[in-house]
């Protein structure tokens, strides 16, 4: 088997900035998205608690983000009660969820949500959505987002890595 942390490394084609774990894999069995650490290797705050590094579904999203899809998606959000809503529960999650992790009253970003963002109807990374939604089940825009990519089947594209 692979070493993740070296992989995620390789997927993302950087070192790693905090510590981390796999929480999701994808069907060939790589890493698809961590858990990390609030604060970076060099005690930085690091607000984003879930990663996306499976490389296949990173170029899709980005694709959705440069056709407008951060905008189109806080329309979504603006015109459909039942999606704010649950936008609120599963920043609400997310919060609890960081909370429970690391040293949580030395981060000064401890109070915000997904993707560092301090208002969860003004999107900053749909990728962040997405990886919030693979770990957790409860995002819903990373959900739409991901209807629109969909998971990259049996692609093995880490195996090369």
């Amino acid at each position: 088997m692979h070493d993740d942390l070296d992989l995620i490394s390789k997927q993302l084609n950087r070192p790693l900035m905090t510590s981390a774990v796999a929480v999701r894999s994808c069907d060939c069995g790589f890493p698809m998205v961590t858990r990390n650490e609030p604060l970076t290797n060099e005690g930085r705050p690091f607000p984003t608690l879930y990663w996306l590094t499976c490389p296949a579904l990173r170029t899709a999203v980005a694709r959705i983000e440069a056709a407008g899809g951060l905008r189109r998606f806080e329309l979504a959000l603006s015109r459909e009660p039942r999606m704010r809503a649950a936008l609120t529960a599963s920043e609400q999650d997310y919060k609890k969820n960081r909370a429970l992790i690391g040293d949580h009253k030395t981060v000064c970003h401890k109070d915000v949500g997904i993707a560092g963002s301090s208002d969860p109807m003004r999107l900053k990374c749909l990728h962040a959505h997405v990886a919030d939604y693979l770990a957790t089940g409860i995002n819903p825009v990373g959900k739409r987002v991901l209807g629109e990519t969909g998971i990259p089947v049996s692609c093995n594209r880490c195996s090369a890595l």
